[in-house]
Order: C-alpha cells, then structure tokens, then sequence
C-alpha cells in the first residue's frame, strides 16, 4: 500500500516538474524581435513651407492681377476712416505628430497642423494700428507610414495622410466666418536620426509643407 503511494506521489512529482519545464520552456520571449530593440511610439514637432496652405485658403496668389495683391476696400468699410495696410505675415506650417509602430515597417498616426496670415491695418489720420485682416488654418490628418530602414540610429521612410479642418477669417469691420477645409500630405523620403530625442526632416507634398524640419522622441521599447 505505502509503496504504491509512493510511487504515484513520484509520478505527480513528475508530472508537475515536466509541466513547470515545458510552461518556462514555452513563455520565454524572443527579446531579439523589434518590439524589444525599436522604440513602439512618438511624438513629434516640425515646420514646413506655407505655400499649399495657403493657395487653399487664398492668401498666397500667383497672380499679379488678384486684388488681394494691392490694397482694396470693402463696402463695409466706405464709411470708415481711411486705413493703409501692412505687409501681410504668416506663419510656417506647424505641424504636432503622433506616431504608433503596428509592425515593423508599418505606422499608423495622426498630425495636427496650423497656420496663419496675418495683416495688420492702420490709420492713415493717426497711424495707429485699428484692426487686422487675419486668416486660420487648422487641419487635422490621420497618416500611415512605411518604414524602410529600421535602425536604431536611423529610420527613413515614406508616408501619406489625408486631413480635414477648417479656415477661420477674420476681417476689418466684419464678422468672423468659417470654411470647411481638406488637405493632405504625401512623403515621398523621411529620415530621423537618433535614439531618443531626434531630428527629422521630410520632403514631400502637401498643406504641412514642401520640406519639413523637425524635432521628436522616441518612447522606449518594451523592456527585455
């Protein structure tokens, strides 16, 4: 009787060991995969040229002939005081980026992206400053990304998005009114070098810009 119990308490002994052997023996991670050496997330700042923006919105015209190339006044001003204007001045493309790393080669993001003109207006009986005719640009685009050089230095890529948003103007003597905006952007060539903290610039087409510059940081990956 004892040996007996014995012997099957051997067995389930065995039997725990084999199974604790094999448990370890399956949960072991292969620390070498790219969600242990690549960073899995991002965020990111750059500017980029206005220029597409601001065709959208008209204030960048390519025209010598377009009146808002030279002062003009509206009916709602006839009754104003006079006024002169100011060179009109805009902002870069600024464009605030986040990225998420679904697989090797593959991101998924969204950037948000601003910019604006401004343009002040004066008295011409006083010369102080009475207003402004100003323009915003807000636009917001979810992007996929193709990384093609994974490293832990250096990442180029290429990418595309397509964004929605809207215009704000402000005018002299009017109210504010808003537009539905689309805009877009494709990268043709992306390179971002350092681990951590980086630098980054682009060359592409689209409303953040022609050639973008920027900075960013990398979360880290997962631990080993």
């Amino acid at each position: 009787m004892i040996p007996n119990m014995m012997n099957k308490f051997k067995q389930l002994c065995l039997a725990v060991a084999l199974t604790w052997v094999c448990g370890t023996a399956f949960a072991q991670v292969d620390t070498t995969s790219w969600k242990y050496t690549l960073p899995r997330y991002e965020i990111q700042f750059s500017i980029g040229d206005p220029l597409l923006s601001g065709l959208s919105s008209e204030r960048v015209h390519f025209t010598c002939c377009s009146p808002h190339n030279y002062p003009y006044a509206d009916m709602y001003e006839w009754f104003q005081e006079e006024t002169y204007r100011k060179p009109t001045i805009s902002t870069c493309a600024l464009n605030l980026s986040f990225h998420v790393r679904l697989c090797k080669w593959f991101w998924l993001g969204v950037t948000a992206s601003y910019v604006g003109w401004y343009t002040p207006i004066y008295s011409a009986v006083t010369g102080l400053r009475v207003g402004s005719n100003d323009t915003h640009y807000f636009l917001l685009t979810p992007t996929v990304r193709f990384s093609w050089l994974n490293k832990e230095l250096v990442t180029l890529y290429s990418g595309l998005g397509v964004g929605f948003g809207f215009i704000q103007q402000d005018r002299y003597s009017q109210n504010s009114y808003l537009n539905f905006a689309l805009g877009g952007q494709v990268t043709a060539v992306g390179v971002q070098v350092g681990k951590r903290w980086y630098g980054s610039a682009e060359v592409g087409i689209g409303s953040q810009g022609f050639l973008r510059l920027g900075f960013g940081y990398h979360f880290k990956p997962l631990s080993k």
